[in-house]
């Protein structure tokens, strides 16, 4: 197990204007899973990701990473668990506007001070389609190539979790069905553990499990073979029904 999310509540506001962004969450990941979190805008599934992150602080309730509890860690302690064992995609890519290419893949190696292992970099750089981009800098590249970068900067430490924020919602929908494939691709290829947040029921499908969360609440933990690991609603909405469908997703194999 390398994730465990224990009574998480975060709460925003007091007395009459008391809002729960989470209320209760409780759950464990794998090593090697790769789960879509789904939800509504607002439904919590965002806050969630921060929390696991390491960028804010619940009200109340652990998460366990690794067999250590970051909210008992120290700054210094804290900040390292965000540059070596997480590692972040974005919506908007994020990338260092004055840093090329593999300086930006290179980044939280760098940050942390230690050596980059040149023959993974190589490995992503080939997986990822970004040999012939090396020297440019972000704003010369289109968004999907931006993207690329960005999953190959949260790899390079082989973080204990890369954490995917909405990671195809500012993409068109054929560089959106590459990065998906992508993810799975390097998700099983190295087995990274993967939490990523969408709206979009055909994308969360291309994960092995499924969460969704209402309300701050989660009503279903579904895998992929249907068999339901936690429900907490009785009823759920068509929404949550149609998450249980499969969409079948070429591998990143088949886009080569």
């Amino acid at each position: 197990m390398v994730l465990k999310v224990e009574n998480l509540t975060k709460e925003y506001g007091k007395n009459m204007s008391l809002t729960k962004a989470l209320d209760n969450v409780s759950f464990s990941v794998d090593e090697g899973d790769f789960v879509a979190i789904v939800g509504s805008s607002g439904s919590g599934k965002s806050t969630l990701l921060h929390l696991i992150g390491g960028v804010d602080t619940p009200t109340s309730g652990n998460i366990i990473v690794r067999d250590k509890n970051i909210f008992q860690m120290k700054d210094k302690e804290l900040s390292k668990y965000r540059r070596k064992d997480i590692g972040l995609i974005y919506q908007f890519y994020n990338l260092i506007p004055i840093l090329n290419v593999e300086e930006n893949i290179e980044v939280p190696v760098l940050l942390d001070k230690g050596k980059v292992n040149e023959t993974f970099k190589q490995e992503l750089i080939e997986i990822l389609k970004l040999k012939d981009y090396l020297n440019y800098l972000p704003n010369e590249l289109s968004g999907g190539t931006q993207q690329r970068v960005a999953i190959a900067r949260a790899l390079i430490n082989s973080p204990a979790l890369v954490l995917a924020d909405e990671p195809t919602g500012n993409l068109d929908s054929n560089n959106t069905k590459e990065i998906v494939s992508l993810l799975k691709y390097l998700n099983e290829k190295y087995k990274q553990t993967i939490l990523m947040v969408t709206h979009d029921l055909n994308i969360a499908n291309s994960a092995k499990r499924i969460i969704t969360i209402s309300d701050g609440k989660i009503v279903s933990d579904v895998r992929k073979d249907n068999s339901v690991q936690t429900t907490t609603c009785q009823n759920l909405n068509s929404e949550e029904n149609k998450s249980k469908n499969t969409v079948n997703e070429e591998s990143y194999e088949n886009t080569q």
